[in-house]
């Protein structure tokens, strides 16, 4: 763990970077870590109308590709916008779609390519985007699998697995096809 003016950030082996941005006027007030490497939050960082949970914080995952603009164009293909790039940090793109933003950073010997260990899936939310994500698929001559997943009698639905420039399995996950009709 390593910490800053802006709050603290922590690198795990999957290459993703979690940064909690901590409130003004809370420069003096950091978390401190058991033994065990979990936080030990002071109350007053917390908004306690909530439950207690932390306000202001976004989990905001970033990639280590070998080519983030090979990265990007290809999320762009499934509708993700152009986030961020600018001069202030050289080799990194953010992309969004809605909420959900991805940093795309350039890898190097220090973060190399992140390839596995989590599984990127989207689910979709209208009927009738799984077809369109085959068609885009087929129209950009990209590999792709179309599975099924299956639970019970009351789940079951398609995903499209495909792999962008980084080697990263992604998968599109559509509405659940079953009859979940209860007589």
């Amino acid at each position: 763990m390593t910490s800053g003016s802006g709050g603290s950030t922590g690198m795990g082996s999957s290459g993703i970077v979690i940064r909690l941005v901590y409130p003004k006027g809370a420069a003096a007030k950091r978390p401190q870590w058991t033994a065990d490497g979990r936080p030990l939050f002071d109350s007053s960082l917390t908004d306690r109308s909530d439950g207690g949970r932390l306000s202001g914080m976004e989990l905001h995952p970033i990639m280590y590709v070998a080519d983030q603009y090979a990265e990007r164009a290809f999320y762009e293909l499934f509708g993700f916008e152009r986030h961020y790039e600018g001069d202030e940090f050289p080799g990194f793109l953010a992309i969004r779609q809605g909420d959900a933003i991805i940093g795309l950073q350039r890898a190097s010997s220090e973060n190399p390519p992140y390839s596995e260990g989590l599984r990127w899936q989207f689910e979709l939310t209208e009927a009738g985007q799984l077809e369109q994500i085959i068609a885009i698929c087929e129209a950009h001559k990209l590999d792709f699998d179309v599975v099924s997943e299956e639970g019970g009698d009351r789940f079951r639905r398609r995903l499209v697995t495909v792999r962008s420039p980084a080697g990263v399995t992604i998968w599109f996950e559509g509405a659940n096809e079953a009859d979940v009709r209860i007589n």
